[in-house]
């Protein structure tokens, strides 16, 4: 298989999933205020997280 191939298959594969909502980010854990924020960057240098870590205002 050629690589143009390939790269173009792929972008069409990731692209229908980005278009219908397959692709869905992991939330490790959310953190609500700005007063969290020291928490959630504690957890980000743990390295000890799976997923995204989100601080909501």
């Amino acid at each position: 298989m050629e690589h143009a191939d390939f790269r173009g298959r792929a972008a069409a594969y990731i692209g229908s999933g980005l278009a219908d909502g397959t692709p869905a980010p992991v939330i490790a854990e959310t953190f609500e205020g700005l007063d969290r924020v020291a928490d959630a960057h504690r957890l980000m240098e743990s390295d000890t997280h799976t997923g995204k870590i989100l601080v909501t205002l």
